[in-house]
């Protein structure tokens, strides 16, 4: 980038039509997305909005809002993933009209991982994991959905941990094009 900071790159990519999505799926991400993908819906001159993916995943509660304002854009969003998209990342991806990855971005889909200590949970444990679940199984619903695969196949593939390459991803559904 030479002499320009990250900030102004990241306003002269969003004047163009671009976000870039990097790094861990935290609110603040969730916030400056939504902010950014707002902002281009109110600009008569973008006729489609590309969102650069290159995110390990993070947050479900984060990557669900990401999800939600893309699917509620009356500009369509194309996702391409230019290096990875893993775990959420690749929800995130589900969303956008058009998904792409280049042909050396990898993709990573699993079973939602809980990161308390068990023994927090020993007294009601069907209650603590009670929004993991509705959360994990709102996840296999997206998949199916955009992927044409039965939810058995979905579970399957989740409970396995698949990291596929970009022409895995297309032929998983995952994807629509390789770039």
């Amino acid at each position: 980038m030479g002499g320009m900071d990250n900030d102004q790159f990241l306003t002269d990519i969003l004047r163009k039509g671009m976000i870039y999505m990097d790094g861990d799926i935290d609110s603040d991400m969730a916030i400056r997305i939504g902010k950014s993908i707002l902002w281009l819906n109110a600009q008569d001159d973008i006729k489609e909005i590309s969102l650069y993916i290159n995110s390990g995943g993070g947050s479900v509660v984060a990557g669900f809002d990401i999800y939600d304002i893309i699917r509620h854009s009356k500009t369509p969003v194309t996702g391409v993933v230019y290096r990875y998209a893993n775990s959420m990342a690749t929800v995130v991806l589900q969303a956008c009209k058009v998904r792409k990855a280049l042909r050396h971005g990898d993709i990573c889909i699993h079973n939602i991982k809980i990161n308390e200590e068990w023994h927090k949970f020993e007294e009601n444990l069907e209650e603590a994991l009670r929004v993991p679940k509705k959360n994990q199984q709102e996840i296999y619903e997206i998949m199916a959905e955009r992927t044409g695969r039965s939810m058995e196949e979905i579970r399957n593939a989740f409970r396995e941990s698949k990291t596929m390459c970009a022409e895995e991803a297309k032929e998983f559904g995952l994807i629509d094009e390789i770039i």
